[in-house]
């Protein structure tokens, strides 16, 4: 365009040219935008559905936790049961082995005392 004058019918054609590769950039943006679009609701839906499961994963460990938590308490109240019981059992067998011990005693100082054993134990030793 140096200064010469251009025909009209190349203005025309010029201009039906731009015309046309202005719609194809249009359609060819509606296109991409339409893919955009498909791509944001595809995205949104998969982070929907990651969020369900992560929900029911959290449903689960909580679940999971509180049986955990049961089990423990439970095993806790057995075992400090049995450790109270052990005690019981301890503290009974020494009354026992007490009782026991102090029946030997009486038996033997009833034996010594009463009924001629003092007399017999006194005169075995004068007869030494």
């Amino acid at each position: 365009m140096t200064g010469e004058a251009v025909p009209l019918h190349e203005k025309v054609d010029n201009l039906d040219e731009r015309v046309e590769s202005l719609e194809m950039y249009r359609k060819e943006q509606e296109l991409y935008r339409k893919e955009q679009e498909l791509y944001r609701k595809e995205q949104e839906k998969f982070n929907s559905d990651v969020k369900y499961q992560l929900s029911n994963i959290e449903t689960t460990v909580l679940k999971e936790s509180s049986k955990q938590q049961e089990m423990s308490q439970q095993l806790l109240n057995h075992v400090l049961k049995k450790d109270s019981e052990d005690s019981k059992f301890e503290r009974q067998q020494k009354r026992y082995t007490q009782k026991q011990l102090w029946s030997v005693i009486s038996i033997v100082v009833s034996a010594i005392f009463g009924a001629g054993g003092l007399l017999f134990l006194l005169f075995e030793a004068f007869t030494k």
